[in-house]
């Protein structure tokens, strides 16, 4: 999955510097097999199963020294393998000085208005005020974050402590290419669609 995620940064008309984040010995030798890629190495402490990706960027950008840091940092999680260089290109021309970011995000499978809690063994509206009975090609576009593309202005990520900031241009992708791998499920589904290419 790396390799995808390198690959696709090596074929972009617009990246230009590429870096592997990692604590892992395997990946660090993936990464330097290919000409160009700097690894750096992570820091147990944020080499856990919880870390956030923040703190991992700014990490990155303190190997940099002031003068040499990026404009723009463009994040991609190796989890999205059916990202391809040309979404990438295309986030990254979104990203202009009124956003502070541009992050990838898919039409949601399921409608959030007509989804449930269970309160005290009762189903509960999740939006007290919204009719359940509406047929869902009738009910608001939603979105969700798809975890493919991260475009940040570094200095968002430094200043305001943020991959996001607070204002976010949407880059809309499709959902058959927004598979984020987290199960066996979707390895098999990323599968699927990487032999149809």
């Amino acid at each position: 999955m790396l390799s995808f995620s390198i690959e696709a940064a090596f074929n972009s008309k617009i990246v230009d510097y590429i870096v592997v984040s990692t604590d892992d010995d395997k990946i660090a030798r993936i990464a330097s097999d290919y000409t160009g890629v700097k690894v750096i190495h992570r820091p147990n402490h944020l080499s856990q199963d919880l870390t956030p990706t923040l703190p991992v960027l700014l990490h990155v950008l303190e190997q940099f020294p002031d003068e040499k840091k990026p404009e723009i940092i463009i994040t991609l999680q190796p989890t999205s393998p059916l990202r391809t260089s040309g979404h990438i290109d295309d986030a990254i021309k979104l990203l202009t000085p009124e956003y502070d970011s541009c992050v990838s995000v898919c039409m949601v499978e399921h409608s959030p208005y007509k989804m449930f809690s269970v309160q005290e063994g009762m189903l509960v509206k999740l939006f007290p005020d919204a009719n359940y009975g509406v047929p869902r090609q009738l009910l608001p576009p939603v979105y969700r974050e798809n975890g493919a593309i991260y475009v940040t202005w570094t200095g968002t990520i430094i200043q305001k402590n943020s991959i996001w900031g607070d204002r976010t241009i949407p880059y809309i992708m499709d959902q058959d290419v927004s598979i984020d791998i987290d199960t066996i499920s979707d390895i098999k589904l990323a599968e699927i669609f990487l032999n149809e290419r």
